[in-house]
């Protein structure tokens, strides 16, 4: 299209049609293409003869940052923030939490964080106690492997972004809420209590599933010509969002424990409630459609 040949790039879409769809190339329903109004104004100054010359880098972020595409960026950046706060923080301390819980008497009936904060797992010397009980190792490792088969297969199932984000949030949301209310009765003794609490510990890092569909989602809500930005800037403000989860929830389990879960859980139902406003599968939002034509 840059160049001007239209049937040939009309002929790349009908292939790519009828490889996704299983159809012939003549079942493709479109028989033209829409040429853009004109050339872009600073075409020369890029030295291109294309009928769609690059755009600036300043340009396309400040298009960003401007109706209707800055809503999309604030939704999209605020669903990651969530997932990633929580993938690389509450549960960057799940073997830790499941350690200490290891080494409690089991005597006292409590939440997870009442056990941690018994006698015997306080710091009485400022050296740093690395070691880690073979039964965490165990109980993490074969979380992890079950919970990343789970991820496979769940991502390989038809269902839309939307539905698969809403539902990821919601599930992993009750889970944390659960982790933080689980208490070790008269039912649920040493190793029976850390196991169940290993094992929903370790149900938080199925926030993973929504890396992907987030990612369609900045592809999806934006133009042609600001999707490589929109995504980029998503990957760049992703660091910040790892530290500030991850001294967090250190801060919260230390001081607060119970808030910690309680915390994470509340931002995690509010993702859920949030992806609700993202558009489904289908449906794309009118001025996406409208400016990509443009």
């Amino acid at each position: 299209m840059t160049k001007g040949k239209q049937q040939e790039a009309l002929a790349v879409l009908g292939h790519i049609y009828a490889r996704n769809h299983g159809a012939p190339v003549d079942a493709y329903p479109v028989t033209a293409l829409k040429k853009s109004n004109g050339k872009s104004d600073h075409a020369s100054e890029e030295g291109s003869s294309c009928e769609l010359a690059p755009i600036r880098r300043s340009e396309t972020a400040c298009a960003l940052l401007r109706p209707p595409h800055l809503k999309w960026l604030a939704l999209t950046g605020f669903l990651m923030f969530g997932l990633f706060s929580l993938l690389n923080g509450l549960f960057l301390f799940a073997p830790d939490t499941i350690n200490k819980v290891m080494q409690g008497s089991g005597e006292e009936d409590g939440t997870i964080c009442i056990i941690m904060n018994q006698a015997v797992n306080e710091t009485v010397s400022p050296d740093c106690v690395d070691s880690i009980s073979q039964d965490t190792f165990i109980i993490m490792a074969v979380t992890t492997v079950v919970y990343g088969l789970a991820v496979m297969a769940v991502s390989l199932i038809p269902i839309s972004k939307k539905t698969l984000l809403v539902g990821m949030y919601f599930c992993v949301g009750t889970n944390c809420l659960l982790s933080g209310l689980l208490k070790n009765s008269s039912k649920l003794k040493n190793l029976r209590f850390t196991t169940v609490a290993g094992i929903m510990m370790s149900a938080l890092q199925i926030t993973a599933l929504g890396i992907g569909p987030l990612t369609a989602y900045a592809v999806q809500l934006f133009p042609t010509t600001l999707r490589g930005t929109a995504v980029g800037r998503g990957a760049n403000v992703r660091p910040a969002r790892l530290v500030v989860g991850a001294n967090a929830a250190g801060a919260l389990l230390a001081v607060a424990c119970a808030a910690a879960f309680y915390g994470f859980a509340a931002l995690l139902f509010l993702c859920a409630a949030l992806s609700l406003l993202l558009p489904g599968n289908r449906s794309a939002p009118s001025e996406v459609q409208s400016e990509a034509e443009t």
